[in-house]
């Protein structure tokens, strides 16, 4: 049973913004305090249905403070916070990715609602996000001499996902955590 919570956003989406926080630091330095600054002063509290992205606090990347709904919320803003601080063929290829974790993957995933069709695009995202990941890591790693794992098995299980929700429904149909009688 998939479990979006821990193996996304608390597992790829928190490597993912790790390695672009550590990439910012060894390149442009200056930039992690905007990256924070933007955080901070982005329009929260967004509502969506009986979902809000909450306000985010000063030091934003403080980890003991984090919970995996901040995380959610942190992915859900981090395209115009992330926007223009990396140079411009590196920012394109952060936007890439940051666009297919979005809008190709996560955003289907966590539909509550899916059709024939959402379910088709849920299964061509992987690709695309794939896709994405490769020119993150050819754009940005080597010219900053850092490496980014493509070789995690939990980015190979993005795929299994549209047969788990055609078998046990969507992810707020049922909990993965242990239940005591």
């Amino acid at each position: 049973v998939v479990d979006i919570m821990h193996e996304f956003e608390i597992g790829e989406w928190l490597g993912i913004l790790r390695h672009l926080i550590e990439i910012l630091r060894s390149y442009r330095p200056h930039m992690v305090c905007e990256m924070d600054r933007r955080y901070v002063v982005s329009p929260c509290a967004y509502v969506f249905g009986d979902y809000t992205i909450r306000k985010f606090r000063t030091d934003v990347f403080e980890p003991k403070r984090l919970a995996g709904r901040d995380y959610e919320d942190l992915l859900q803003v981090a395209l115009p916070v992330f926007e223009g601080l990396f140079p411009t063929r590196r920012d394109d290829a952060v936007a890439n990715l940051l666009f297919a974790l979005l809008v190709d993957w996560h955003s289907l995933a966590k539909l509550r609602l899916h059709t024939t069709t959402t379910l088709d695009y849920l299964s061509a995202a992987p690709l695309i996000l794939g896709e994405a990941f490769r020119q993150f890591a050819d754009m940005t790693c080597p010219a900053l001499q850092h490496q980014f794992m493509l070789r995690r098995p939990r980015l190979h299980f993005f795929g299994s996902y549209v047969e788990n929700i055609k078998r046990y429904g969507t992810f707020d149909s049922y909990t993965s955590g242990i239940v005591s009688v």
